[in-house]
């Protein structure tokens, strides 16, 4: 039997949503949806490392990887449901998922500094002529490992919140 708990919290302008899968949950593909991600089901755009995939999950793949990126499930579950139209998927699922899909670590080739590649948000010319627009400095490593450790924190609480509402409200039902 498969099963899914599903939490959709509002909280101002901010909508998240998160699901969990039951353990030994499967996914039962379609023979019609060959052209499928086999991490997310989303449409797929070709094989990347090895796997079928969309471009979504091959750049996830591709940084975790680069960047030898560690992840720790979200739900302490390690089976988050993956799929494209979730708002917050659980990385370190995503990336399980990706391997088990048979992305291939080695096909990752090494971070180059592609700081000339980038593009750039203004030039001299465009600041003469529109003011709006500043150039943004680039964030450290430092600064994005702490703003990944502040948004996983930050779905660990909501998830066990709303678990102790959704508790709450359940044992009010049977006490009425």
């Amino acid at each position: 039997m498969l099963f899914a708990l599903s939490y959709e919290y509002r909280i101002g302008a901010i909508t998240s949503s998160f699901t969990m899968n039951t353990p030994g949950e499967t996914h039962p593909k379609d023979p019609k949806n060959d052209d499928r991600c086999r991490v997310c089901d989303a449409q797929a755009t070709g094989f990347h490392f090895d796997a079928q995939s969309c471009s979504a999950c091959a750049a996830f793949f591709r940084r975790t990887v680069s960047l030898n990126k560690k992840f720790v499930c979200i739900a302490n579950r390690s089976d988050c449901r993956v799929h494209y139209s979730m708002h917050q998927i659980c990385r370190s699922c995503r990336f399980e998922k990706c391997l088990k899909a048979g992305m291939n670590r080695a096909g990752v080739q090494p971070r180059k500094g592609h700081s000339h590649h980038r593009r750039t948000f203004c030039t001299k010319s465009g600041l003469k002529r529109n003011k709006r627009f500043a150039v943004v400095a680039p964030m450290s490593r430092d600064e994005k490992e702490q703003i990944e450790e502040v948004n996983d924190a930050y779905s660990i609480f909501f998830i066990s919140f709303f678990r102790l509402i959704d508790t709450h409200e359940h044992g009010l039902r049977f006490c009425s």
